[in-house]
């Protein structure tokens, strides 16, 4: 049995250094260098770019339109929008912060508010309708269409209907169904109503007493 031997062939690889040479590393450094500076450059610009805009007289504030306000003085609703400063530019005004704020007023019920480019500052507001007076231990208070306790009451709203006895917040969200439930059948306006564990009593300017059944709301 003959035996093969066996060869190894050994295979040399010669690795080839790639050389740039001098003129290309000193290319491609200034490169990156310009590069670099681009960048920096642009970044620099931009943030100034963006203040100058803000700085500009031509997006100063010139004009404030305020709708929809009846009882909320215009004063304080300028107040919130300015919120200290004296002269404004439109990219100061916060669109929702100033919506935020005049929430907060209980005559408010919604507010919309708009930045007009370039110097227009357009608030509509929605305040609420009293219906009802109710007394607190803070004192008599003012109830919206949606049962909302929202503000103190004064002399010129006498003649709403008071209401008294037990009630719950449900009670209150229905009082505009009985109010106007009351107002459809005996084309008079309520003076008080009286919530108790099972009924309604409504009592008008002339007297007459008008019991409901809590189960029927």
């Amino acid at each position: 049995m003959n035996r093969k031997n066996k060869i190894k062939k050994k295979v040399k690889v010669r690795e080839k250094r790639i050389s740039l040479g001098p003129f290309k590393i000193l290319g491609l450094t200034l490169v990156l260098m310009l590069g670099g500076f681009f960048a920096i450059a642009s970044a620099y610009l931009t943030t100034e770019g963006i203040k100058r805009v803000k700085s500009s007289p031509y997006f100063y504030v010139k004009s404030l339109k305020i709708n929809g306000t009846k009882v909320v003085p215009e004063s304080k609703i300028i107040a919130i929008i300015k919120n200290g400063r004296e002269s404004l530019n439109i990219f100061d005004v916060n669109p929702v912060r100033v919506r935020n704020e005049l929430l907060k007023e209980g005559w408010i019920k919604d507010a919309v508010v708009q930045r007009i480019f370039p110097d227009t500052i357009h608030v509509e507001v929605q305040e609420r309708v009293p219906i009802a007076r109710i007394h607190l231990a803070e004192g008599e208070y003012l109830v919206d269409e949606d049962g909302i306790v929202f503000s103190k009451s004064s002399r010129e709203f006498q003649n709403l209907p008071l209401l008294l006895g037990e009630f719950n917040r449900q009670d209150l969200s229905s009082v505009k169904k009985v109010i106007d439930e009351y107002t459809g059948v005996s084309n008079s306006y309520p003076k008080e109503i009286v919530f108790d564990a099972s009924t309604i009593r409504i009592t008008d300017l002339s007297g007459i007493l008008v019991t409901l059944d809590r189960e029927d709301l």
